[in-house]
């Protein structure tokens, strides 16, 4: 039952990742090519959703996620 709990977890850390780096590309592209800036904080905002969401299921495995914002 644990095991089975954890796989689903190690499941969401992947999938996790996956939409924090899909996020942090679409910032990327939107500040090149001088994107909306309300588009790129719309984009910035689900990024730290996402991040502290992998936060918390991290927390349960007793690491500590820190999240940096880019320097304005």
């Amino acid at each position: 039952m644990i095991m089975e709990t954890n796989d689903i977890k190690f499941a969401l850390v992947s999938d996790l990742l996956g939409q924090i780096y899909e996020t942090e590309e679409l910032i990327k592209i939107y500040k090149v090519q001088n994107g909306l800036s309300v588009q790129i904080t719309q984009y910035e905002a689900i990024r730290e959703s996402l991040v502290n969401e992998l936060s918390n299921i991290m927390q349960e495995f007793h690491f500590k996620i820190e999240y940096q914002k880019e320097a304005a």
